[in-house]
């Protein structure tokens, strides 16, 4: 935070990290959907690219996605296969969809 407020041009930092507590069953969550999500034919391609890739968060039993992908179908895919994951109570996908540049 220190860093942040050192930096040319912020004004204000807001510290709102949150650190889970441990829990197996949110890990055995966490591992089953990223194979289901990156297993998936469709999908595959995001786990190649470590700058980009779908964030998966387990809280309690309750799964989060975030991060971009590159078209609605991929969000729906990704929202259906978190949601089979057994043992999940909700899926809460927050993927954004980035819309391709027209090349002219």
């Amino acid at each position: 935070m220190t860093v942040a407020k050192s930096v040319d041009g912020v004004k204000d930092v807001v510290d709102d990290i949150k650190v889970s507590p441990v829990s197996g069953f949110d890990d055995r969550i966490r591992i089953s959907a990223l194979r289901a999500i990156y297993r998936d034919p469709v999908l595959g391609r995001y786990a190649s690219d470590p700058a980009k890739p779908i964030r998966i968060v387990v809280d309690n039993g309750k799964l989060s996605l975030y991060g971009t992908v590159a078209s609605a179908m991929d969000k729906q895919v990704a929202g259906i296969r978190a949601n089979q994951v057994f043992g999940v109570f909700s899926v809460q996908n927050n993927l954004e969809v980035v819309k391709a540049r027209k090349l002219s």
